[in-house]
């Protein structure tokens, strides 16, 4: 007994549906992902040793690092 769809449009949408659902699903599993990545990256920064001034560049990727800076406060200001 062949399969009769009697109402196109609907079915077209519930295919349109189930594709977008399909793509938020990989896109879900992609940024899990995305998160062990950092969450790693936060775990091992997170015990290195903190990072001096002079060690600080902007063109590395500094999150996640502990960083230790001396300095004195201008009562003057």
């Amino acid at each position: 007994m062949p399969l009769r769809i009697k109402n196109w449009k609907l079915a077209g949408l519930a295919w349109v549906l189930i594709g977008f659902f399909v793509s938020l699903g990989c896109w879900q599993l992609s940024r899990s992902e995305q998160k062990k990545f950092l969450l790693s990256a936060f775990a091992q920064r997170a015990q290195a040793n903190p990072l001096a001034a002079s060690d600080l560049r902007p063109d590395h990727d500094l999150r996640f690092y502990r960083v230790k800076l001396q300095g004195r406060f201008d009562n003057e200001r």
